[in-house]
């Protein structure tokens, strides 16, 4: 069944993603879509790192439905198949397959370029493949094929153009993290694309959506220090950009960071630099330590573990009702999802619908033990998720202070370790800046 192309599947994922979205992030921020043409065929080309999550974040800003090509082994089972095709997610064959690519993907191809000449837009991720790593990778052509193959089809005058996007994930995995979703300005596939499968044009399209791609995100194309880089941008992030400051203004400074960064590395080469940031990173974080406690000399916890122990009752009456729908989806998708780029949407997704039936039928249990009071206890049932969330936030920064405090106390020699490299990545970013 669809109104408008609107399924009942895709609009029931519309809103579990439109909620999930503003739970699962602590800040959220959509730049450039003043970018996106109106009543113009549009490809939306995006960088890849979090799997599933990455076309419904984009999807769920948009005003039309959206399809989106997603790799075709996911669709081996029918009814699987079935449903991935209800909320517009079509297959495309990769190299990795075993196939012949242009051959296999003829037919999901003729279908795109009837979907452009609807205006119907269509997601794609040109890297081909995910990644975690904060980089971007060679494009595929693909994309060139489909706008290229569309304006032959039904003609140069539909337009297709493209707009590329660049999704920053703070952290790919984790509740609270802080999402950017960059559109830039679209490029026409007439300026570029004259013939379906001119070399030289499609080169030419490939890199100027390489461009415009690597602006828009976090792209460190450093190999050689890609972790130093990473790890001090981590490190000092609030020198770079104050808390207050908006994600994207944050995102710009991240990006003038890591141009001065490669620069100062590829003229003051240091052979033993990522091993020495690798090896750090890894110490800090067994010894249950994060940067921002190397940053004070002292830590002050008086206020904060009283500040713990006084809401420690509505901690726990948070942990009651809602410990099952919050550990469920985390359980499922750390034990059963084998890569892990995947966890962070099934959390979100289950999360979302778990949280709603749990409090529907707890709330129902309640009305019939209870009189009038079972209103009251439905509204404190998201108030008190979100305190306990941000009590358990609370109570991991001061058992890390209070770890940290014991170590300078003891005079750990761990510590100080860890302290001669903070310092010593302290000055290398001091001299990166200067």
């Amino acid at each position: 069944m669809r109104v408008k192309n609107w399924s009942i599947l895709y609009t029931l994922g519309y809103g579990i993603v439109a909620i999930g979205e503003r739970v699962f992030y602590k800040k959220v921020q959509v730049v450039g879509l003043e970018n996106i043409p109106k009543d113009k065929p549009i490809i939306f080309a995006s960088n890849h790192q979090n799997a599933f999550m990455d076309p419904v974040l984009i999807a769920v800003h948009l005003t039309k439905p959206t399809y989106y090509l997603v790799r075709a082994d996911v669709f081996k089972k029918p009814l699987v198949a079935k449903i991935f095709d209800s909320i517009n997610m079509m297959p495309v064959y990769r190299e990795r397959d075993g196939v012949n690519t242009k051959e296999a993907n003829i037919g999901v191809f003729n279908r795109c370029y009837d979907i452009l000449k609807e205006n119907r837009p269509i997601i794609i991720f040109p890297e081909g493949n995910h990644g975690r790593l904060k980089t971007l990778r060679p494009l595929k052509k693909g994309f060139a094929r489909i706008a290229a193959g569309a304006e032959e089809k039904h003609g140069k005058e539909i337009d297709v153009q493209i707009v590329p996007v660049g999704l920053n994930y703070s952290d790919h995995y984790n509740m609270g993290a802080e999402l950017l979703i960059n559109f830039k300005e679209p490029i026409r596939t007439n300026d570029y694309l004259t013939e379906l499968e001119n070399p030289v044009q499609i080169n030419a399209l490939k890199g100027k959506l390489h461009q415009e791609m690597s602006d828009a995100i976090i792209d460190i194309q450093s190999k050689e220090y890609y972790h130093t880089i990473h790890e001090m941008m981590m490190m000092f992030e609030q020198e770079l950009a104050s808390p207050e400051a908006s994600l994207h203004d944050k995102f710009l400074k991240q990006k003038a960071f890591i141009a001065k960064a490669e620069d100062y590395l590829a003229k003051h080469p240091d052979e033993l630099l990522e091993k020495e940031m690798i090896a750090f990173k890894e110490q800090v974080y067994n010894n249950g330590l994060r940067y921002w406690l190397f940053a004070s000399a002292k830590h002050k916890t008086l206020f904060s573990v009283v500040g713990l122990i006084l809401f420690a009752p509505i901690h726990l009456y948070g942990v009651i009702n809602n410990y099952l729908p919050y550990r469920i989806p985390a359980w499922f998708a750390e034990t059963k999802m084998k890569d892990p780029q995947f966890q962070s949407s099934m959390k979100m997704a289950m999360g979302v619908v778990l949280f709603f039936l749990f409090w529907l039928l707890q709330s129902l249990v309640v009305s019939i033990f209870t009189e009038g009071l079972v209103w009251y206890y439905l509204l404190s049932l998201p108030l008190s998720a979100w305190l306990s969330y941000h009590y358990w936030v609370r109570w991991l920064k001061t058992r890390g202070q209070l770890r940290y405090k014991k170590m300078v106390k003891s005079q750990s020699s761990k510590l100080l370790k860890m302290k001669k490299s903070y310092n010593k990545f302290k000055q290398l970013f001091i001299a990166i800046n200067q």
